[in-house]
């Protein structure tokens, strides 16, 4: 994750390695502030967190093996007990852990429309040059609720979030996550 002059852009790298997706749930969650946002690291990928009056916002939710140790880390560090809106940056397994838990709280999980799209069908991911891993589709209440076909905004919690889409980045689905009056 990339930090400075009022943006955050959101990914991760292609894992190459499958066990550093099953990592233990007992996993430390590191926080810093970033001028009103939580950067939350150590649950399989760089996340942001802000405070919202009913509920917070996630950017991108770690690894499912660590889920419930970084909705802890969430929760403690916005003073929420709920996720009100996840945003996947994309469909890898380190960025969309945490969709089950937002989902089936009732959460709005909001992502790239070829995001979506991935995380509904088994995808065959390259572990090496020879070998191939797939991954799974996630569970209904896992999936993007909403989505966007290219560029946006959002309000948040009073703040402007604008949001784009980045299609020949990590991956074809991939989302820039924008905070104008951030440091």
């Amino acid at each position: 994750m990339a930090v400075g002059a009022g943006a955050a852009s959101l990914g991760g790298s292609l894992l190459r390695i499958p066990a550093a997706w099953s990592q233990s749930s007992s996993v430390e969650i590191k926080t810093s502030d970033l001028s009103g946002l939580k950067l939350l690291q150590g649950a399989g990928c760089n996340v942001l967190a802000m405070h919202g009056d009913d509920g917070a916002l996630m950017v991108d939710g770690g690894l499912a093996a660590n889920a419930d140790a970084l909705l802890r880390a969430v929760y403690a560090a916005t003073g929420n007990d709920r996720v009100r809106l996840l945003i996947d940056t994309h469909w890898h397994p380190e960025q969309t852990g945490a969709n089950e838990a937002v989902g089936r709280a009732g959460g709005t999980i909001f992502a790239q429309e070829k995001t979506r799209m991935y995380l509904s069908h088994t995808v065959y991911e390259l572990v090496d040059k020879q070998h191939m891993k797939p991954v799974p589709p996630l569970p209904k209440e896992a999936r993007p609720t909403k989505t966007a076909r290219s560029t946006g905004s959002l309000d948040f919690a009073g703040r402007h979030i604008e949001y784009g889409y980045l299609p020949a980045a990590h991956t074809d689905g991939d989302s820039i996550v924008f905070f104008r009056r951030s440091d």
